[in-house]
This record gives structure tokens, sequence and C-alpha cells, in this order.
């Protein structure tokens, strides 16, 4: 799925510099069907910044 990909988790050793970008996904995928989200992270000077400008609420649809 890529060069040199990171796991963001205890144990891991790269250091983060900036200018790094990461792609942070987390789903659910039960057997008959799957649901992810995502979002995407540039590594700053400053620490983490969001590169997506979108709301971040959960809309419940009865």
């Amino acid at each position: 799925w890529g060069e040199r990909t990171v796991s963001i988790r205890a144990g891991e050793k790269t250091v983060l510099q900036a200018g790094m970008c990461f792609h942070f996904q987390s789903g659910v995928r039960p057997p008959a069907f799957g649901a992810a989200i995502s979002e995407s992270f540039v590594v700053t000077e400053k620490g983490g910044e969001r590169l997506a400008d979108v709301a971040r609420e959960l809309i419940v649809v009865d």
C-alpha cells in the first residue's frame, strides 16, 4: 500500500518531523458490509494540522 509506511501506535520508533503527512482511517467491517471514515494531517513545527476543513460532528439519521 505504500513505501515506508508508519503506524501511529505504541512501539513505533519513527520520529515525526515537520512536513510528514498522515492519513488516519478507522472503520467497521462486519461480514456483510463495511464503513470507514478518514482524515489527513500534516506534521508542523507546532504540532499536527488537519488538512480538511469539514465539520466534526456526528449526524444521526433515524
